[in-house]
């Protein structure tokens, strides 16, 4: 029945493995949960004292092999026919496995979608926090209206031989958007994603100086993907920061010159405003990625 895939990179998830192996008990349903370690630094003795609960299995990696290629191990040695994937700095809902059970058998992608907590809220994490509530917390039915672009692994229902047919890029080293060409991926074979309202809790929200450091790792991915040249329309379709990019072609090296002159200012501000502005955030991101094209030109 169903494989539940948890990545770890120095997460506690013990919480959240031990929530689930509960309400799987609870539901009586052939299950198993897999936990691999992405070569941590942290939490890797507590988190392998889960392999003590029935029908949990962990491995620890002696090398760290990145965001893609570990989630499709999971997948290779998953057991059951059908995948559910989730992030592990996850928190679960009551009836979180339940909700999906109605869902078995079938051919759509499901996605539960997320929430953050405001009890999870400090300034030192207000920018993760305010993008996370303001840009990533949407209803199902606003999801289903663009489902490729909603698109995420963070809570996502798979069978497993529609998923082992596309798998993660695994090409895609530096941090961000293997879920985006995923989903390019997933719309290209026509599969259907079906957005429902069974959301986890993001828990693991970083300090607002980290998040801009995955950030710019982010938009440096996303130069990558986008000067590979395979999916260009796809992406600016998926992406609006690299669809602004294009629109404003002509402006690309005033706004870089412009970022340039004031990136000390914009950081300051983003990293030490309790509540920052994002529409200051996409600037950053913008002039972060005109600068990263015009320096390789």
């Amino acid at each position: 029945m169903l494989s539940i895939l948890i990545p770890i990179y120095n997460y506690d998830c013990r919480s959240l493995v031990k929530d689930l192996h509960k309400q799987c008990t609870i539901s009586d349903i052939p299950f198993e949960i897999r936990l691999i370690d992405d070569c941590s630094d942290h939490f890797q003795k507590e988190n392998q004292s889960l392999s003590t609960l029935q029908f949990v299995h962990f491995t620890a990696l002696s090398a760290n092999i990145g965001r893609s290629a570990i989630r499709n191990q999971l997948a290779q040695e998953a057991k059951y026919e059908y995948l559910l994937f989730i992030d592990c700095d996850a928190g679960i809902c009551n009836n979180y496995i339940a909700k999906y059970l109605p869902f078995l058998p079938s051919d759509k992608i499901i996605c539960g979608g997320l929430l953050y907590d405001i009890k999870d809220y400090t300034p030192e994490k207000s920018l993760r926090f305010q993008y996370g509530h303001k840009r990533e917390e949407k209803s199902a039915q606003t999801r289903n209206k663009a489902p490729y672009q909603a698109f995420t692994s963070f809570n996502m229902l798979i069978p497993k031989k529609i998923f082992l047919a596309i798998k993660f890029d695994e090409s895609i080293t530096k941090y961000g958007h293997e879920d985006t060409l995923l989903g390019i991926m997933l719309e290209k074979e026509k599969k259907e994603i079906l957005h429902i309202n069974n959301p986890l809790y993001h828990k693991g929200i970083e300090n607002n100086i980290i998040f801009l450091q995955k950030t710019q790792q982010s938009i440096i991915s996303l130069k990558e993907l986008y000067e590979r040249a395979e999916y260009p329309s796809q992406l600016s379709n998926k992406i609006k920061i690299l669809s602004f990019y294009k629109k404003t072609k002509p402006l690309h090296i005033p706004i870089s010159f412009l970022f340039t002159s004031i990136r000390p200012l914009i950081e300051k501000y983003l990293i030490t405003n309790k509540k920052p502005s994002l529409i200051v955030f996409d600037f950053y991101k913008l002039g972060y990625l005109c600068t990263s094209m015009q320096n390789s030109k």
